[in-house]
């Protein structure tokens, strides 16, 4: 333990967060976990561990974007589009319009924000920051990656519906769907690991049986930082995680299921109507086009 002629806890260093164990190594060196030297350093122990918010992907204005998003695409825009089809062709294609520049849009605002929390969680992952981005950040992450991308898939749908036989515009919109939802995979592969991996908390729980930070310490530092205040329990936690998770699938079950009668109609375009593919599964390819 590393303490001053003064009797204070030396808290340099506490702000950057490289490795668990490295942390936890450095945090025992600095306090002992002894609450009173603890409490001395509890801001940059609890912001490298939890970190203080990520503008980029939680800040104010992003997170207006993710309510708007998520009230026009999955509420508004088949709201209007049910009533626009009862009110004749010309309000229906207004709608459509509409709906058209609001897909685009969302589209790429979800592109920016799948860029952005790659960024953020490389960042973080090859250490090449190490500050204010902690555990809280990483959740913020996982979910935001999700809730940005679930608002495309009802004007997705809604738009093939309306203009089944302009091709090209169809493709655009799966390209441009394809495009926001890939770089998701590598926040679903982070969150997978980081939700279902084993913990490195309590004893004999780091590699090769080490022990970073026993329950009761990690227990010291939770109270530290979040002392009366109710936060989720470790079952809530994974419970969410598991939604969160779900919600990912959702979206790669559905661009695999909607591409496919896309790409075969391409394949039908090029190839002609007498081509050997056709005439074996022409009939399978207009039913599938026919749901999706």
């Amino acid at each position: 333990m590393v303490i001053d002629s003064g009797g204070e806890a030396d808290c340099s260093g506490l702000d950057g967060f490289k490795s668990f164990e490295s942390y936890a190594s450095l945090l025992r060196d600095r306090t002992s976990f002894n609450e009173t030297l603890l409490s001395q350093c509890r801001l940059p122990i609890c912001q490298a561990l939890w970190g203080f918010g990520e503008p980029d992907l939680s800040g104010i204005g992003v997170a207006i974007g993710y309510m708007l998003s998520s009230f026009i695409g999955t509420v508004l825009s088949p709201l209007l589009f049910v009533v626009s089809s009862h009110l004749g062709p010309t309000a229906l294609s207004i709608t459509t319009a509409g709906i058209s520049s609001f897909f685009d849009s969302a589209a790429y605002f979800a592109f920016a924000i799948q860029i952005a929390t790659i960024a953020t969680l490389a960042s973080k992952d090859f250490e090449t920051k190490t500050t204010s981005f902690g555990d809280y950040e990483v959740t913020i992450a996982g979910v935001v990656s999700v809730l940005c991308l679930i608002p495309l898939i009802p004007p997705l749908i809604l738009l093939s519906a309306a203009t089944p036989s302009i091709r090209t515009r169809r493709t655009y919109r799966l390209l441009l769907f394809a495009l926001a939802v890939t770089p998701s995979t590598g926040t679903f592969l982070e969150q997978s690991i980081r939700n279902f991996g084993p913990s490195e908390i309590g004893e004999g729980k780091g590699d090769g049986g080490k022990t970073y930070v026993t329950d009761k310490e990690w227990g010291a530092i939770n109270t530290l930082c979040f002392g009366g205040i109710v936060y989720t329990t470790d079952n809530e936690d994974y419970i969410l995680s598991i939604f969160q998770m779900a919600g990912s699938l959702f979206v790669f079950l559905f661009t695999v299921g909607f591409s496919i009668p896309t790409i075969l109609q391409q394949v039908r375009y090029v190839f002609g109507e007498e081509n050997p593919f056709q005439q074996r599964f022409g009939g399978w390819v207009d039913w599938a086009s026919g749901i999706c």
